[in-house]
């Protein structure tokens, strides 16, 4: 799925200032005259473009947005969870500067852990992403809700 349509299914990220705590990596991987932010990792001999202006800060994620967000996708058929590579497009897309992802499943449950870093620090984050469950809840609130119309 195209990074840009995620919006499409959980609406648009925040609108965030400029985060100072990304001054000096913005300085030093800003090309003379160009825009880009460049990740370079020499392990694996790949370059990509660092997320420095979208989304939450490297060191404030909100986790609740993130966990039902790809419990929202997985539903609708948009991202695997189990999908190391769509779970780091769908983070770059919504958090600043993520460096590291890490998955791991059982059962009906993907547990995802990533870091992130900015020039203050280096940040780690997870939670456990089961849309079976995501949409029981939905259910059952949606239940209650009508219920409680009834009653009014």
């Amino acid at each position: 799925m195209i990074q840009e349509r995620y919006e499409d299914f959980l609406g648009p990220l925040p609108k965030f200032a400029s985060d100072p705590r990304q001054e000096s990596f913005m300085r030093s991987a800003q090309p003379a005259g160009g825009h880009k932010r460049l990740l370079v990792d020499q392990r694996l001999g790949k370059v990509e473009i660092a997320n420095v202006g979208r989304g939450w800060p490297a060191s404030a994620p909100d986790l609740g947005f993130l966990k039902v967000g790809m419990e929202r996708l997985a539903e609708l058929g948009k991202l695997d969870p189990k999908s190391k590579k769509q779970v780091h497009q769908f983070l770059n897309w919504a958090v600043q500067r993520v460096i590291r992802l890490t998955i791991s499943a059982d059962s009906n449950v993907t547990h995802v852990h990533f870091w992130t870093k900015d020039d203050l620090g280096t940040y780690d984050y997870g939670f456990s992403v089961a849309p079976e469950c995501a949409r029981g809840l939905e259910s059952e609130s949606s239940a209650a809700e009508g219920s409680s119309s009834r009653d009014v």
